[in-house]
């Protein structure tokens, strides 16, 4: 789910279809394979794999570039044990089939084209944060599911004079919420925009939880002993 989120139905898939397409083709190996060096080495590799994943169920481990460096190297290790013939001396012989690309053209154009489409996924963070830093309306079209732009937007709103602006940015503080629902500050100025509009019902809410999510923090408390005395 989050690998999703971050990099989206096509990111999804080249990463899931590379997975499974590596996966079945080891296993297939595996089982056709009488070398002990082999058999042991990939089905070691696998485990490996397998434990890096589960932990992934719990945990971000990924993230940590050693534990990413692990992970290519252990893939490194099973594709190469897994069609490869071991000599006594050591040495590693593969035995791998060639494929034939006839459209070379094409092959090279979808290469390119996926190698963009994931730089672009890897640096978009960053250069969403670097352009907000002078149009915050901009950084949010880059990254429309990043909550804190949401949330800067709707301030920006709020910084105007006018008061027909309480409206326009009230769409952007509700997705700040939902893209991050236990952001204290984002319940906070929604619940105080929720006041001034004249929804007092829904701000004693956004307010309320404010203070649950943040009970520690003055501010919180302050905002809700502002609108709602005594309560």
């Amino acid at each position: 789910m989050q690998l999703l989120s971050e990099v989206g139905i096509v990111g999804f898939l080249i990463f899931f279809v590379g997975f499974a397409v590596f996966f079945f083709r080891t296993i297939k190996q595996l089982f056709r394979r009488h070398d002990r060096t082999a058999v042991a080495l990939t089905s070691a590799g696998l485990a490996g794999l397998c434990a890096g994943f589960v932990h992934a169920l719990v945990d971000f481990p990924f993230r940590v570039p050693a534990n990413g460096l692990l992970l290519a190297l252990i893939l490194g290790v099973v594709t190469i044990t897994g069609p490869g013939h071991f000599s006594r001396d050591g040495s590693i012989t593969l035995r791998l089939k060639t494929v034939v690309i006839r459209k070379k053209g094409i092959f090279r154009g979808f290469l390119i084209l996926s190698y963009i489409f994931l730089l672009g996924l890897a640096i978009r963070p960053a250069l969403a944060d670097y352009v907000a830093r002078k149009d915050v309306l901009a950084a949010f079209r880059l990254e429309p599911q990043n909550g804190r732009f949401h949330y800067l937007v709707g301030q920006s709103y709020l910084d105007s004079p006018a008061d027909s602006n309480l409206n326009q940015a009230l769409p952007y503080f509700l997705g700040a919420v939902r893209l991050d629902p236990y952001n204290a500050k984002y319940r906070q100025s929604l619940g105080w925009l929720y006041a001034n509009l004249g929804y007092l019902g829904l701000a004693k809410k956004e307010l309320g939880l404010a203070v649950q999510l943040d009970p520690t923090n003055p501010a919180r408390q302050k905002a809700y002993q502002d609108w709602f005395p005594g309560e």
